[in-house]
């Protein structure tokens, strides 16, 4: 499966230091503002990028795997549209669990 992984946890990156990642230096909006941009490109996403039952708009770091070669059956704009209305919440505290979680998950959806 060809696939392109969007992310800001630079844990993901060093782990997968593949091409196909694409590292944003910035918060998590701007993760989820970048795939909204590739799903105008027509990709879509491989992994659903609310599974992880964290409030998005809480969280400092998200990877998000897209491929075009998955047909998505959510309205992936819409959805994308309501997590950016949020107002996003600057993060105080330890950042290398939320990159663990965030990295491990990502290792998980790509053994499928």
């Amino acid at each position: 499966m060809e696939y392109i992984i969007i992310t800001n946890n630079d844990l993901v990156l060093e782990i997968l230091a593949q091409e196909n990642v694409i590292f944003i230096n910035s918060g998590v909006k701007e993760v989820f503002e970048t795939a909204r941009d590739y799903i105008n490109r027509g990709y879509h996403f491989y992994v659903h990028p609310l599974s992880l039952n964290i409030e998005v708009h809480k969280i400092p770091v998200r990877s998000l795997v897209m491929t075009k070669q998955y047909q998505s059956i959510m309205d992936e704009v819409s959805m994308i549209d309501n997590v950016l209305k949020k107002e996003f919440c600057p993060f105080e505290g330890t950042i290398n669990d939320f990159k663990e979680i965030d990295a491990n998950f990502i290792k998980e959806a790509l053994r499928r």
